[in-house]
């Protein structure tokens, strides 16, 4: 994470870390608190500063975004919504249909006042 976007991420900020297959990384950051790691990394990471260096950045399982996440992926699995989309703040975003624009997501009530 430091050779590609420069952010030194504490031991202490960590709150799982997994090695996988192929030389990849998995980790959890303990606090998205302001002055934190996560802040740093959210601010640059959209920016690419060594595109050689390959790391693939999801803030999908970040609470609450995964729940919001999950729920959209089901959805559409259902049929109930047309396309869905995380974007780099977490927010997410669904189409009811491929004519409609996308709106944000941020809870089960707000679908159902749409219905």
């Amino acid at each position: 994470v430091y050779r590609k976007y420069e952010v030194d991420i504490q031991p202490q900020e960590f709150k799982v870390l997994h090695r996988l297959p192929g030389d990849r990384i998995i980790f959890v950051l303990h606090s998205r608190l302001p002055g934190w790691s996560f802040e740093h990394l959210i601010r640059v990471m959209n920016s690419n500063p060594r595109a050689a260096v390959k790391i693939y950045v999801s803030i999908q399982l970040f609470e609450p975004f995964s729940e919001l996440f999950y729920i959209a992926r089901r959805l559409k699995s259902h049929k109930s919504i047309s396309y869905y989309r995380l974007d780099e703040n977490g927010y997410t975003f669904i189409a009811l249909n491929e004519q409609a624009r996308a709106f944000k997501f941020t809870s089960l009530e707000q679908l159902a006042q749409l219905q």
